[in-house]
């Protein structure tokens, strides 16, 4: 069955598609335990990760309660929050 494809990017509907999903789990994510920090990034493919590594952070970031993984290597955080 061949494929047809016209128009000048025949592929930009997997590009709007991508972006749907971006956009609606960002917002499924943050619905669903709090919103990632600005300075760490919450991929929607695996919204239970935080990544925050290599950031040069030298406090803790706030942590959503989805938030089972947390990547937080290559920092300066000296210390930890009691809670």
């Amino acid at each position: 069955l061949p494929l047809c494809l016209s128009g000048p990017d025949p592929l930009g509907w997997l590009f709007l598609r991508h972006r749907q999903e971006q956009y609606f789990g960002s917002l499924q994510a943050e619905s669903a335990g709090g919103a990632c920090p600005d300075e760490c990034d919450c991929p929607p493919s695996f919204p239970i990760a935080m990544y925050c590594d290599g950031r040069g952070l030298t406090a803790m970031p706030s942590i959503p309660s989805r938030i089972k993984y947390l990547y937080l290597q290559n920092n300066a955080i000296t210390a930890l929050p009691d809670s």
